[in-house]
């Protein structure tokens, strides 16, 4: 046992001929600079990281709450906490888009879950299939899916029925 033990001891080479002191070494160099990357890195801005999309699967998780009043029946949107830690984040989205003006460029439209092809009045699916996009500058009208990113804001009493509003919002390239 002795000698197997001596044997070990000596045999500090790598195949390549170096000292396995010396790669070590090495290592712990690697180590410290791809440290200090990502310190360097951490500052950069939410939006310059790769962003994983937001699902739409996770947005109609919320749902409305109907309330009877003496004015009438009121609405409220009810926001799972998952979605409420989306409030205020960037967000990545796909979706189809549809135009609120006859515009090639839009700049402000909605992005749906579903493709928009009845009634402008009768969007497909509901309130909480639909986000509504200030975009920063003008996109072209598609019927092909788009996918974006931008400052996703729950909506909890919107005039017009909606959940959601995308602000600052750009093409995903």
């Amino acid at each position: 046992m002795n000698a197997l033990a001596n044997n070990v001891r000596l045999n500090t080479k790598s195949p390549s001929g170096a000292s396995l002191r010396s790669l070590t070494h090495v290592w712990r160099i690697y180590g410290l600079v791809l440290a200090a990357l990502l310190i360097a890195t951490a500052g950069l801005a939410p939006w310059a990281w790769a962003q994983e999309e937001t699902s739409w699967e996770t947005l109609m998780q919320a749902s409305i709450e109907e309330t009877s009043t003496p004015e009438g029946l009121v609405w409220t949107p009810v926001f799972p906490s998952e979605i409420e830690a989306l409030d205020g984040t960037s967000v990545q989205v796909a979706g189809y888009m549809i135009p609120l003006s006859f515009e090639k460029e839009q700049t402000h439209f909605l992005i749906s879950a579903y493709p928009g092809d009845g009634c402008f009045f009768h969007l497909p699916g509901g309130p909480n299939s639909v986000v509504e996009v200030k975009a920063d500058r003008g996109m072209d009208f598609t019927y092909d899916t788009i996918a974006i990113t931008g400052q996703l804001e729950l909506l909890h009493d919107d005039p017009w029925g909606l959940m959601y509003r995308l602000t600052d919002a750009k093409p995903v390239e």
